[in-house]
């Protein structure tokens, strides 16, 4: 197990990050089978583990590793004409978020992710006829 110690920030310890990768699959299967809240869920506690400047890239490449898994498991039901419009959208705004990341200060990310949690538990909700956190249909 040594050779893991060399792949971890000197932030994090081995037990820490066993828990955050446990944590990744049940808060995935949380999104997978409620809609929503697993990566809510992921993004709190990943906050007080992790060092703020690696919160939000490292939680960006565990989302995309679970969704895209979620969508290869349901690639017959996917709607093959809008990936590509959305494809290159999710890149503009990868790209953006990147570049204006880096300028921010890091307490205005703190502050950014816990209002967006917070809003996502005590706001208005999605509207009438959103499927999000609904399931299916």
């Amino acid at each position: 197990m040594d050779w893991l110690y060399g792949w971890l920030p000197s932030a994090l310890s081995l037990e820490q990050a066993l828990l955050l990768t446990l944590l990744s699959g049940l808060t995935s299967m949380i999104t997978a089978a409620l809609g929503i809240g697993g990566g809510v869920l992921l993004l709190a506690v990943m906050a007080s583990m992790l060092p703020v400047a690696a919160l939000i890239p490292v939680h960006g490449l565990v989302q995309l590793g679970s969704n895209f898994n979620r969508a290869l498991m349901t690639r017959r039901h996917v709607d093959w004409p809008r990936v590509a419009p959305f494809a290159l959208g999710a890149l503009f705004g990868a790209l953006t978020a990147v570049w204006v990341l880096v300028q921010l200060p890091l307490s205005w990310i703190q502050l950014s992710v816990a209002g967006f949690i917070l809003y996502l538990l005590w706001g208005p909700g999605f509207g009438k006829g959103s499927s999000v956190g609904r399931g299916c249909c």
